[in-house]
């Protein structure tokens, strides 16, 4: 003889179970990429990037190498000298060398480097004579938060694009 099952009652709330944690923490990482035609909109980003805490250690720039050595020539105070001391080359997909400057993505050091898969679709951009700018988030708060500071200079789209670790 079985007895009745008993219905919870109408005020207490029911327990929904609670997911497993898992011990290993996710290994994902993003890179948020927005362009720039010009040093002026890239030196504010970079500015207001600062001011959110992003250090040149999270960021790299990916140009043409005659746009990389315009910007050699700036004021020694901007935002961008930092990023414009080591500069290494990197092949896009459609074959043409760009630029890539400082950051955890610097080409020359191999492991740390994304590669082509990062900027495919991009070689245009670079092409025309546009300054990319990467930035890595490691969380959806900073996605947001970079994305948002990016769109009020870029000149195209922000994208947002998952690396692994």
């Amino acid at each position: 003889m079985s007895s009745p099952a008993v219905a919870p009652s109408a005020g207490a709330p029911s327990k929904k179970p609670k997911p497993a944690r898992s011990r290993r923490q996710s290994t994902a990482r993003w890179v948020v990429i927005a362009s720039f035609v010009d040093a002026n909109g890239l030196s504010m980003s970079l500015q207001e990037l600062a001011l959110r805490g992003y250090e040149a250690n999270r960021l790299c720039l990916v140009a043409e190498e005659k746009t990389v050595n315009a910007l050699h020539d700036l004021d020694p105070s901007s935002p961008i000298n930092p990023l414009v001391r080591r500069v290494s080359s990197v092949s896009l997909e459609d074959g043409f060398a760009a630029c890539a400057t400082s950051g955890r993505f610097d080409s020359s050091r191999r492991k740390n480097w994304p590669g082509v898969q990062l900027l495919y679709g991009l070689g245009e951009r670079v092409e025309s004579g546009s300054i990319l700018l990467l930035v890595q988030v490691s969380d959806a708060a900073d996605i947001v938060g970079v994305t948002r500071t990016l769109l009020n200079r870029s000149s195209h789209h922000v994208q947002t694009r998952e690396i692994g670790a």
